[in-house]
């Protein structure tokens, strides 16, 4: 790896790390950003060209696929661990566009919702995405499923963040 690459580096407090100890390992990229925190060494690894090829603001809105040994409901999957460490879920599909589907993090304090997309060895984007707080989680997920196309769900993201902020 070059010396200005992302490196993998073990991350003691990661969230996904406490149950897993496979689960501590952090990416760092060169612009000393510490992120996806929880992912394997090996899911790191798997996603690292993808990332070292990406901007780092876009970094912030990447997600890195990971297995964890759960079982899921029928058609939800896989889960994703986000930028900031935090675990996502991907739903289901979207009417939107043939190649996004709905996610759902975690409520940690609040649910970043909205629709991702594969980006190609186990990362994903979010396309469009908003923190949601755990009341209002119900009602965004239903205005998010109603949005029949890609400019409508860029509309309900201004929205909610708009509502958050």
């Amino acid at each position: 790896m070059a010396p200005h690459g992302m490196t993998i580096e073990p991350e003691p407090s990661a969230a996904l790390g406490k149950t897993d100890p496979t689960r501590r390992w952090v990416m760092r990229f060169p612009d000393g950003a510490r992120r996806f925190a929880g992912a394997t060494r090996v899911e790191a690894e798997r996603a690292r060209a993808t990332l070292e090829a990406r901007a780092a603001p876009d970094l912030d809105r990447a997600l890195v696929r990971v297995e964890l040994g759960v079982v899921l409901s029928d058609g939800a999957g896989p889960y994703l661990v986000g930028a900031n460490g935090g675990l996502v879920l991907v739903v289901g599909s979207h009417d939107a566009s043939s190649d996004v589907c709905v996610a759902i993090g975690e409520a940690s304090p609040h649910h970043d919702i909205g629709l991702v997309v594969p980006r190609g060895s186990g990362v994903w984007i979010w396309r469009v995405m908003a923190a949601i707080a755990p009341a209002q989680r119900v009602a965004a997920l239903d205005q998010l499923a109603e949005c029949r196309d890609l400019p409508a769900a860029e509309a309900w993201q201004t929205q909610w963040r708009d509502l958050a902020g």
